[in-house]
């Protein structure tokens, strides 16, 4: 029975994600507020079963509205369960997460904490030929190094 709960939520997850991260749509982001509860019991259910699939799927999806939403704290608590899930995986969503965990981290002014972050997803961008998180890679860099007045 968890396992179709997590699933549709991931889903709903996945459909609002690039209206969030476009807009940011404001009714893409009250249904992620509203469903905030059936969210984290997905998350919880794929951490416990160690799904390396739906864990970081969710995460990844569901990154941008808790940044927006200032939940940067439960966002950098799942965002890490979901890339100790992943391994050496390299892949567009890898990245993305490594990104947006650095992005956090500077955010909450944990500079060394975003600057490991930030320097794996551009090694990771690199090693993907991904440009378009190379450059959020850059940027995130840059944004540390302007933060600690460098």
């Amino acid at each position: 029975m968890r396992r179709p709960h997590a699933s549709y939520f991931a889903a709903l997850a996945h459909a609002a994600d690039k209206p969030i991260r476009n807009g940011p749509d404001p009714a893409w982001l009250h249904i992620v507020e509203q469903e905030d509860d059936n969210f984290r019991a997905a998350l919880a259910w794929a951490n416990e079963t160690a799904d390396s699939t739906l864990l970081p799927g969710l995460a990844d999806a569901l990154s941008c509205s808790w940044y927006l939403c200032g939940q940067l704290s439960e966002a950098r608590g799942w965002l890490g369960a979901a890339l100790g899930l992943v391994g050496t995986e390299r892949s567009q969503r890898v990245v993305r997460m490594l990104t947006m965990t650095s992005g956090l981290a500077e955010h909450q002014g944990d500079f060394e904490t975003a600057r490991v972050y930030a320097g794996q997803s551009l090694k990771a961008s690199r090693e993907t030929g991904d440009t378009e998180n190379l450059i959020g890679a850059l940027n995130a860099l840059a944004g540390i190094l302007s933060a600690e007045g460098d």
